[in-house]
């Protein structure tokens, strides 16, 4: 019976593949789906001492929710956390919770911890389980998920997940590889658990090669940068043996989907083909601690599908009424799904089974549709450049570079920008933004730092009007560029402890603790 096991998990997903292609072309689905959210999520949440604080109650309608109760973030949040973690009950959700999700920490540089009970498993699972059908629909199949799927998790922030008296606290992603059913471990699921707590990248990746290269592998997931640096890795392991591949499907001849998560996408896309290897399809996921977001849907509209079916409730601030220091003055400023508009950028606003109430994670968001709702990831809140109050958005700069690379047929690494400040006059700065550029080796027509400099000058005024206006009234002055020999970034990265795993090198920061960090390493100069 066992063996008949399998084929009827292929078959169940072949099904629910077609069920998902015809739920998705519902127009009003989204919206009922949340609605339903948050009647369930209001009795749970009603019963918890912080709910009593603050006024909730099962019977609340929608209106009187964003009316009266107040937004939050991670700060006013942590001293809930904190006595969740020493196992107090009752307190964010109903009962006692062991197990909380570590974020990567690339926006303050500290890993913040957001509860993981029950309920929230099964919401990251009902993400997990949406976004993968989600690519089944797109591929006309169940062909991603009909063989083992491998998860490329990060390392553990502390060593408390082999403690069994310790609260569990990892990454989201090791969460995943290491709690999840026997059967989806013996069917499904790569690494093993114990492969999955190896906190060593280069180890990690030999022992995964080791167990899975003659194993029949459909799907591998992971942050961009990082299933770009599993590729080299594996690649050259099996050189050293006189095995010559030059993709992932190549080693890999079941693959069917390469699964990205964590960064943005766009400027390594076209690296992320050529190391998938032909006819691998990429599936990108918007995925947080706080909860999966969005997924890439059937169809060739931009954005990702909002994963509205998975229990987490989602409302959208604008981004031009946040104020950080007035958060419980906004709360009626926030909208539900039904009420969102394409282009206008908005910050994420989740209720969750973890406890979290109308918490702001950070994210900035952009609909480029609605009915169906699809978003583009804008990029953290906190990492837009606005020193000299020009309010450019993560993904702007990114999708200015790369286009810019693209054009000239540079292929790009990795980069990173931060403002170089020169003085501060009646409350107004002056300075630059200073980026750190490292191309590929072999790219054609390697060009200067100032060349890239000015056409990115250029771009960034036509494309968004804070910056231009920023650079005509003369506060902003023209970028400068540390174009960085290729290994750079791989060097100062596995210098600081952050290459592998959960790790993310920000695109953006608005502080220079990683631009003086670089240039220490590179020894650039400040002028």
């Amino acid at each position: 019976m066992a063996d008949l096991y399998k084929p009827l998990l292929n078959l169940a997903g072949d099904w629910f593949t077609t069920v998902t292609r015809r739920r998705l072309q519902h127009k009003r689905r989204d919206e009922r789906c949340q609605e339903h959210a948050l009647l369930t999520l209001l009795p749970q949440l009603a019963r918890t001492k912080r709910g009593k604080q603050l006024g909730l109650n099962a019977k609340m309608s929608a209106a009187a929710f964003r009316q009266d109760v107040p937004l939050s973030d991670h700060r006013s949040i942590a001293p809930w956390i904190e006595e969740v973690k020493r196992g107090r009950a009752n307190l964010l959700w109903p009962g006692k919770c062991d197990c909380f999700a570590a974020t990567a920490g690339s926006t303050s540089g500290r890993p913040r911890l957001v509860p993981v009970t029950r309920e929230m498993q099964a919401a990251y699972s009902a993400g997990v389980r949406a976004a993968a059908l989600y690519a089944s629909a797109r591929m006309g199949g169940v062909y991603p998920l009909l063989h083992r799927v491998l998860l490329m998790a990060g390392s553990v922030p502390t060593n408390q997940l082999a403690d069994e008296n310790a609260a569990a606290v990892a990454d989201l992603a090791t969460l995943a590889a290491v709690q999840h059913p026997e059967w989806i471990a013996k069917y499904y699921f790569e690494p093993s658990s114990r492969i999955a707590l190896r906190t060593d990248w280069d180890d990690y990746v030999s022992r995964i090669l080791k167990r899975t290269r003659s194993r029949k592998v459909s799907m591998i997931v992971g942050s961009p940068q990082w299933l770009l640096a599993f590729k080299e890795k594996v690649t050259q392991q099996l050189a050293k043996g006189k095995l010559r591949f030059t993709s992932l499907r190549a080693i890999w001849p079941h693959l069917r989907c390469l699964t990205v998560t964590g960064d943005f996408v766009t400027p390594v896309h076209r690296r992320l083909r050529e190391a998938a290897g032909q006819s691998v399809m990429i599936h990108e996921v918007f995925a947080t601690a706080e909860g999966l977001v969005a997924a890439r849907g059937p169809g060739a509209l931009p954005g990702l599908r909002l994963l509205a079916e998975t229990g987490i409730y989602f409302e959208f601030l604008p981004l031009a009424d946040y104020a950080p220091d007035d958060l419980k003055e906004l709360g009626f400023k926030a909208v539900p799904l039904a009420k969102v508009t394409t282009g206008t950028d908005y910050l994420l606003v989740m209720t969750t089974p973890a406890g979290l109430v109308r918490h702001l994670p950070g994210d900035v968001v952009r609909f480029t549709s609605t009915r169906p709702h699809r978003l583009l990831p804008m990029g953290q809140v906190e990492q837009r450049l606005h020193i000299f109050g020009e309010n450019v958005l993560p993904r702007e700069v990114v999708e200015t570079l790369t286009e810019l690379c693209r054009s000239h047929k540079w292929i790009l690494s990795f980069f990173h920008v931060a403002p170089l400040l020169e003085r501060t006059e009646l409350g107004v700065s002056y300075g630059c933004h200073e980026w750190w550029i490292e191309l590929r080796a072999g790219t054609v027509d390697t060009p200067t730092g100032p060349v890239i400099a000015r056409e990115l000058d250029r771009r960034l005024g036509d494309a968004h009007s804070g910056y231009r206006d920023r650079r005509k009234t003369g506060n902003l002055r023209a970028p400068i560029v540390r174009l960085v020999m290729p290994g750079a970034f791989e060097h100062w990265l596995r210098h600081t402890n952050r290459w592998g795993g959960p790790h993310k090198l920000p695109p953006t920061r608005n502080d220079r603790e990683i631009a003086d960090s670089l240039s220490r390493m590179a020894r650039f100069s400040k002028d």
